[in-house]
């Protein structure tokens, strides 16, 4: 393949980790969102922990994606 053509499978990759990125730092405000405010009554202690874990594991993880992403568009060359 040419030169842009290999550019573009980069742009690509790093676009579909971005994206995943995107969907998982979603994930991560609206499962608390959900927990806390949409209910009526306020969730028990294990359950508000174990949303909260959940939450801060997937915006870690967001931010993750978000670097490889990064890493991947640092390969291109001109």
């Amino acid at each position: 393949m040419g030169k842009v053509a290999d550019s573009e499978r980069i742009k690509l990759r790093a676009i579909f980790y971005n994206n995943l990125s995107v969907g998982t730092m979603i994930g991560g405000v609206v499962a608390p969102y959900i927990t806390f405010v949409a209910n009526e009554t306020l969730p028990s202690k294990q359950t508000q922990v174990l949303t909260l874990l959940a939450a801060i594991s997937l915006l870690i993880t967001a931010t993750g994606l978000r670097r490889f992403a990064d890493e991947i568009l640092s390969r291109l060359q001109d």
